[in-house]
């Protein structure tokens, strides 16, 4: 049988009422439970994560990535590491070498590895510079904070799609500097 549309309405109406009174009364007596403390954990964790400074960034394109290796070798405070290609050592002496030069002056050890076969140019003045027989990837880390592993071979890619990831985490870090130490001690 048909109603009219007011009294339609106030069905509807005493309706979702009464399912609103359920579902809030269903949450309130979530409220002691294990699941709610379970999640409020979670929560803190994730909150003292949420706290930290900005820990991942991606950096795309080849001047950028240097831009962003200049940041980071000016931020050091005690020692800088960097993994390099053959085109990278002659970025470095060509655009990068005065803060290589300031990073020394401030008396951040500065240590580079580069392939066998690499002229390492003016680095050496500034940095240790030690070559390695084996391929290395292209990264660098700084007091063992932070960190930027780069993705492609430049030689291999147009300088648009070179990119690499920066982390702020010392987690990540160590373990760059763990693959540094690895390779420079070879």
């Amino acid at each position: 049988m048909a109603v009219s549309p007011e009294q339609g309405m106030e069905n509807l109406k005493r309706y979702y009422e009464m399912s609103s009174e359920t579902v809030r009364d269903n949450l309130e007596s979530l409220k002691n439970t294990a699941v709610i403390k379970e999640l409020l954990d979670i929560y803190k964790k994730g909150e003292m994560v949420m706290e930290l400074p900005e820990l991942i960034g991606l950096v795309r394109e080849k001047n950028n990535l240097f831009a962003h290796l200049s940041t980071i070798l000016n931020r050091s405070k005690s020692v800088v590491r960097i993994m390099a290609t053959p085109s990278d050592v002659g970025e470095l002496n060509s655009f990068y070498i005065e803060n290589i030069k300031d990073a020394k002056s401030r008396g951040v050890k500065v240590q580079i590895l580069i392939p066998a076969g690499t002229k390492a140019g003016e680095l050496e003045k500034y940095a240790e510079v030690k070559t390695v027989d084996k391929p290395i990837s292209r990264a660098i880390v700084s007091d063992g904070k932070e960190s930027m592993m780069m993705f492609m071979n430049p030689d291999e890619v147009h300088p648009t799609f070179d990119s690499g990831i920066w982390v702020n985490s010392p987690y990540i870090s160590k373990t760059v500097d763990a693959l540094f130490d690895e390779a420079w001690d070879e």
